[in-house]
C-alpha cells in the first residue's frame, strides 16, 4: 500500500516485491524515485544508430536488384513469345512501316430535330478481307469510274413521261415501291409481338423516344398530349394507303404498358408517358437526307404541267412523280408542316424554298420520298384552314400532271357517301391499332366533311387540267 510522509509518496509493500536483480524487505522504505532509477538501469541498452542505418540501406540495396532481375526475365519472356509469332528481326534494323488503306462512309446529313426518323448507330464493319477486297476493287476502278461520274451526266429519258395529264407507265415505273400494305401489316405484327428491352431519347423533341424491341429491331415513338396530333398522324397513314400513296411510313398506336413493356418501365415513368396515353410507333430508317422543292415549284410563277416535263433525266422523272402524290396528299390532308412551311416563312426568309423542304427525306439509295411528320393532317390542319388554305391552293392549282392511279383513288373516296368514308377510315383504324379505340376517339365528323370537300377540290382540278389538255387526255 501507498502513504504519504512528510508530504514524500513512500512505497510501502505489504509482501516482498521481487525485480530483475534487486531484493527489498518488507520493513524497508523506498521512495518511488529509486524504484523508477531501478527500472531505467535495468533496461538494455539502446541499439547504435549508425548500425541500424547501414541495415536499411543494405536492404534497400537488396530489394532494387529483386526489381531489376525480376523486370530482365518479363521482358525476355514477352520478346520469346513475340518472336515465335513471325519472323525474327534485329533488334537493331530500321521499323517497316506497311500501308494500310481505309474507306469511309460518306457523311449523311442529319434530320431536322422534330423528323420522326433518326440517324441512329453506325453500321457494323465488315470483316477485314471483304473490306480490303473492296477497297481493292474500288481502287482498281475508281479512275474510270469517278471520270465518268463527274464529266457524264445523267442522259436524259428517250421514253415519254407524260401522257396528257397523266404520268405515263414508264415514268410511275421508276418510282420506288415504297411502304405497300404488306410492309405495314408485318410492322403491325412486329410491335404486337415484341418485347421492348429499351427505351432512350431519340426521335425528335420532347418526349418522343428511340425505342429498340428484341431482335434489335428500331422503332421511333411518338407522344403527345393531345389528341388532334396523334389522330392526324394515324388517319393520315390510312388515308395514304387508300390512296395508293406508299411513302408515308406505316405507323401503329399502342400503349405504354403491360408485359411487353416491363423492362422498361423505369425509363417510360422517366419519359412522364402516361399509362392510357397512346403512342404511336414507326419503323425507325436510316441513312436518309434532305430533299429539295423542285425549281418548277419554287418560284412565284409555280407550276408543273406537261409542257414541263421536257429533256428531263430519269431520277428528276422520278421525283417528280411523287411530288405530284405529295401536292395532292398535303392539300387532302392540310398538312401545314411541309411545303406549307416553307410558303409561309417565306415573308421572314427569302431563300426558304431553296432550303430543304421541312418533314420531307429522300432515300439516296432508291429516290424514294419519304412524307415525314403527318400530325397536323385532317384534324389540325383543318382548324386552321382559314389561315393557310391559301397556300394549299396555290400548290393546288400549279399542278396539272398527276398519277393515274392517284387519281382514281380520288374519285372512288369521293363517290362514297360522308358516312361509307367514315366507315372506311373506321375500320382501317380498328384494323390497325387494335383496342386503341378505347383511349383515342375515331375521326371526327367534321373531319370526315372536310375531307370530302378537299377530295372535290382535287377532282375539280383534274377536270380543269383535261380541258387546258384534252386533245392528248385519255379518259379515266
Amino acid at each position: 500500500m501507498s502513504y504519504f510522509s512528510d508530504r514524500t509518496l513512500v512505497y510501502q509493500p505489504t509482501t516482498t516485491m521481487v525485480y530483475p536483480h534487486v531484493h527489498y524487505p518488507t520493513d524497508h522504505k523506498l521512495p518511488i524515485e529509486s524504484i523508477y532509477a531501478e527500472v531505467i538501469e535495468s533496461l538494455p541498452p539502446k541499439p547504435n544508430a549508425e548500425t541500424a542505418n547501414r541495415r536499411y540501406v543494405l536492404l534497400a540495396v537488396v530489394a532494387m536488384c529483386l526489381a531489376v532481375i525480376a523486370v530482365a526475365l518479363t521482358l525476355v519472356i514477352v520478346s520469346g513469345a513475340l518472336g515465335r509469332g513471325g519472323p525474327k528481326v534485329p533488334l537493331w534494323s530500321p521499323r517497316i512501316e506497311q500501308p494500310t488503306e481505309t474507306t469511309e462512309r460518306p457523311s449523311v446529313p442529319l434530320p431536322r430535330v422534330n423528323s420522326f426518323v433518326v440517324v441512329g448507330r453506325p453500321h457494323a464493319r465488315k470483316p477485314i478481307a471483304l473490306r480490303q477486297l473492296r477497297a481493292h476493287h474500288q481502287k482498281s476502278h475508281s479512275g474510270a469510274t469517278a471520270t465518268a461520274t463527274a464529266t457524264t451526266p445523267e442522259p436524259v429519258s428517250q421514253l415519254p413521261a407524260v401522257n396528257g395529264i397523266f404520268w405515263t407507265d414508264s415514268a410511275e415505273a421508276s418510282v420506288p415501291g415504297g411502304f405497300q400494305q404488306r410492309q405495314a401489316m408485318h410492322w403491325k405484327a412486329t410491335v404486337r409481338a415484341a418485347r421492348f428491352v429499351d427505351v432512350r431519347e431519340g426521335c425528335g423533341r420532347m418526349q418522343n423516344r428511340l425505342v429498340e424491341l428484341n431482335g434489335q429491331v428500331l422503332a421511333c415513338a411518338r407522344y403527345r398530349q393531345n389528341n388532334d396530333q396523334i389522330q392526324g398522324e394515324l388517319f393520315s397513314f390510312y388515308l395514304a394507303q387508300q390512296l395508293g400513296i406508299h411513302n408515308v411510313v406505316p405507323v401503329v398506336a399502342t400503349r405504354a404498358g403491360g408485359k411487353q413493356w416491363s423492362d422498361v418501365a423505369p425509363k417510360i415513368q422517366q419519359a412522364r408517358w402516361q399509362p392510357n396515353r397512346p403512342v404511336i410507333l414507326s419503323r425507325y430508317l436510316d441513312d436518309l437526307e434532305p430533299a429539295y422543292i423542285p425549281e418548277l415549284l419554287r418560284d412565284k410563277n409555280r407550276h408543273l404541267h406537261p409542257s414541263d416535263v421536257t429533256n428531263m433525266t430519269r431520277s428528276q422523272i422520278q421525283e417528280l412523280v411523287q411530288w405530284s402524290d405529295l401536292i395532292v396528299f398535303d392539300y387532302l390532308t392540310a398538312n401545314l408542316d411541309r411545303v406549307v412551311n416553307n410558303l409561309y416563312n417565306l415573308q421572314w426568309n427569302p431563300g426558304m424554298m431553296d432550303a430543304p423542304a421541312h418533314n420531307l427525306l429522300k432515300d439516296p439509295r432508291t429516290g424514294l420520298l419519304v412524307f415525314l411528320d403527318n400530325e397536323s393532317g385532317l384534324v389540325h390542319g383543318y382548324r386552321l384552314l382559314e389561315k393557310y388554305h391559301s397556300y394549299h391552293k396555290t400548290l393546288l392549282q400549279s399542278l396539272c400532271v398527276f398519277r393515274r392511279q392517284t387519281m382514281h383513288q380520288v374519285r372512288h373516296l369521293l363517290n362514297m357517301s360522308s358516312e361509307q368514308l367514315a366507315q372506311v377510315m373506321q375500320s382501317a383504324f380498328q384494323s390497325n391499332s387494335p383496342g386503341i379505340d378505347q383511349y383515342l376517339p375515331s375521326l371526327p365528323q367534321r373531319s370526315i366533311d372536310t375531307l370530302r370537300l378537299r377530295l372535290k377540290h382535287v377532282a375539280e382540278q383534274v377536270d380543269k387540267c383535261e380541258a387546258q389538255y384534252y386533245d392528248s387526255v385519255d379518259q379515266l
